[in-house]
């Protein structure tokens, strides 16, 4: 007894370890700080320096950016040297921190600072309350934004955190034109993502005069991410406008889809065609964005086939992805990764071959939804620079988990993957018995040719009808393997076909199930 009840003591302890805000420079309140002065935070313990702390996500900031961070030997303490301006004004919010031992801030804090010999401007006060009112007003967050809030990751101008009872002044703003906005983080893992059923509130338009403000009050809600449906009705009512002029819609694809379709940000990305400019639309719970992209994203939208008007008889992939989640993407979304691994879903519309999913995509002439799992490493990802770029860096090749749907009639593609075997040296025609046989329900077939030739295999039932096409594209010459799933199919004989320019063969197989 004495064994279990110092267990739940030491279980209770570890739940609840919490760190630290120790100190800063410059300290809160400071004024005439040194326009190239490197800032610092102490914390109570070492910190986690993979997750301990991310600018932008647990930093809030009106600093640049760009600015590099660094650690202290001990761990400690995080350093940053920017390139201040004279006579602004400047915060740091920092919503949470991750001690190297799993421990985490009690809760978030604020530093203000000028660079100008004094503090100037008025103040911008109100309060926060909530649609659920079972959430605790304290600690949100409430900013001032140059630009009203459209989804998109947003520049904090000016900000503070409420008090116990939702409250809030921020303080020193200068004369101008603001949008208030509020944000609470609800499911406590230090990152504001509505997504994840953290909650939001925008305000109208504020403008500082000369003097200060009062009554500013905001009303936090969830925000349900969208679905295919509601995303592509955004993009119908944008093509009535000026928007859509002398724009293909290209490609579109999601930013972490969750298990009934919906998803944080989807992308539709639009190519001029004469300029040849790339411009992408982001649809998200906030409403939408549009961005111009640059040169990378043109070389890259280049490869693709334009939609065109297929986006308005595409399939509602929703019924599609929950099929594969029952099979896989419950399980794993429930693992359990360390700091440095994240999982990443992404649903994509069009000509997937050229988006990862070549090596499973049986018609390059065909458009598909595709589903991608993986789990990546976030640290080599940041660390490469590919994030800036939307790539990331996977934990290694078994990581990855592909699935395809007609795009028309949202069923999936019943296959999963062609490879090409490098090392081996095709001196001839050949389709080779299917490995396993019988099997239950997916199968290995393998062939080889000896030259580049249009190649197309195809899976037929007992009657002779079509069951599906594997591959129907342009080969060189190799050895290459298909995985067949037949998931969909009742157990009996099906025979297989390859046809590669004038070589044809034939070879049959059971399912048993």
């Amino acid at each position: 007894m004495k064994k279990l009840t110092l267990l739940f003591l030491f279980l209770a302890i570890t739940l609840h370890a919490q760190i630290s805000f120790v100190s800063s420079y410059p300290a809160n309140g400071s004024s005439a700080v040194g326009l190239n002065d490197t800032l610092s935070i102490t914390f109570s313990a070492p910190l986690d320096t993979i997750n301990g702390i991310v600018f932008g996500e647990t930093l809030l900031t009106n600093i640049n950016r760009n600015t590099e961070i660094w650690f202290g030997n001990d761990a400690r303490t995080i350093y940053f040297a920017p390139t201040l301006e004279e006579n602004k004004n400047y915060f740091i919010i920092v919503t949470t921190a991750k001690a190297a031992d799993g421990s985490i801030l009690s809760k978030p804090f604020i530093i203000q600072f000028t660079t100008a010999a004094v503090f100037s401007g008025y103040t911008v006060s109100g309060s926060v309350s909530f649609e659920d009112e079972s959430i605790n007003p304290a600690n949100t967050i409430v900013a001032l934004l140059k630009n009203k809030f459209n989804g998109q990751r947003p520049e904090l101008l000016f900000a503070n955190i409420t008090g116990s009872d939702g409250s809030y002044t921020i303080e020193h703003v200068p004369n101008g034109t603001y949008y208030p906005l509020a944000a609470k983080d609800v499911n406590g893992d230090g990152r504001i993502d509505p997504g994840k059923g953290d909650v939001l509130g925008k305000g109208d338009s504020i403008v500082v005069d000369g003097s200060d403000i009062s009554g500013i009050n905001l009303i936090l809600q969830k925000l349900t991410r969208p679905n295919f449906k509601r995303a592509k009705a955004i993009i119908d009512s944008l093509k009535k406008g000026a928007l859509f002029n002398n724009l293909k819609l290209f490609y579109v694809t999601t930013w972490q889809t969750d298990s009934t379709g919906r998803a944080n940000e989807w992308q539709f990305y639009l190519m001029n065609s004469f300029t040849h400019n790339v411009t992408k639309v982001v649809v998200s719970s906030e409403g939408h964005s549009v961005e111009q992209m640059g040169m990378n994203f043109t070389d890259w939208i280049r490869n693709f086939r334009p939609l065109g008007d297929s986006l308005s008889f595409a399939a509602v992939p929703d019924s599609f992805v929950a099929k594969i989640e029952k099979r896989i993407g419950r399980a794993l979304r429930h693992r359990k990764l360390p700091d440095s691994l994240a999982l990443e879903v992404q649903l994509s519309l069009g000509d997937v071959a050229h988006d990862g999913f070549w090596n499973i995509v049986p018609d390059t002439s065909k458009f598909y939804w595709g589903l991608r799992y993986r789990i990546y490493n976030r640290k080599k990802t940041e660390d490469s620079g590919n994030a800036a770029l939307g790539k990331i860096v996977l934990l290694n090749s078994n990581e990855e988990h592909l699935f395809l749907a007609d795009y028309k009639t949202g069923k999936e593609v019943a296959v999963t993957g062609i490879t090409k075997d490098n090392n081996k040296v095709a001196n001839d025609f050949s389709l080779n018995q299917n490995y396993p046989n019988p099997f239950n329900p997916t199968t290995v077939i393998s062939y080889q040719i000896p030259n580049s030739e249009f190649v197309t295999l195809k899976i037929y039932n007992i009657l002779g009808s079509e069951i599906a096409t594997l591959v129907n594209n342009k080969q060189s010459a190799g050895t290459y393997k298909v995985n067949f799933d037949a998931s969909n199919l009742t157990s009996g004989i099906y025979f297989y076909q390859i046809q590669a320019g004038e070589f044809t063969q034939v070879r049959k197989m059971l399912l048993l199930k």
